[in-house]
């Protein structure tokens, strides 16, 4: 979940296309066999440049003025429970742990089933999804796996927590 939220931070900036996601995470890695190295690379200096990207994070305001947009499909991904408990006019509920073909190792479902999750929530060939969760954590990694299979996204960063606040 957390490598969704670096990820979508690096996006923000302009760097989304220099990051790769280790799928399954180092355990899965190890358990593989793979190689591994204690050893650190020496360190460089060098420039950050920062790029921003205007369509990677949005507002409230920008979400509201979508609701019932045909071009875009809010998608909540947070627990059952919590969207029991209220969730955004006109979002569509998709559990951000279902991106996993096996959740033990966190392994990714493919991106023909990546596809078809989101398809399933109801998101149409070219329409922008935007995703949000409690605090727009688990909504990031949503917002990688979807740019990950060319679906364009956005993520509400503020989610639930700003949507109360701000209604």
């Amino acid at each position: 979940m957390e490598t969704g939220w670096l990820y979508m931070t690096l996006a923000a900036i302009g760097h989304g296309d220099d990051v790769s996601m280790l799928d399954g995470g180092i355990r899965l890695w190890q358990d593989e066999k793979r190689p591994i190295s204690n050893t650190a690379p020496a360190e460089a200096a060098g420039p950050l440049t920062i790029k921003p990207a205007p369509d990677v994070v949005v507002d409230a305001p920008w979400v509201r003025k979508r609701l019932e947009s045909p071009t875009t499909k809010v998608l909540d991904v947070r627990t059952t429970q919590e969207w029991n408990g209220g969730h955004l006019p006109g979002a569509t509920l998709i559990l951000w742990q279902d991106l996993y073909a096996d959740r033990q190792t966190l392994k990714f479902k493919s991106p023909a089933e990546i596809r078809a999750l989101l398809a399933a929530a109801g998101v149409a060939p070219n329409q922008e999804c935007v995703t949000y969760c409690a605090v727009g954590m688990r909504a990031s990694l949503m917002y990688w796996a979807a740019r990950s299979v060319g679906i364009p996204a956005r993520v509400y960063v503020g989610s639930w927590q700003d949507w109360q606040r701000d209604s």
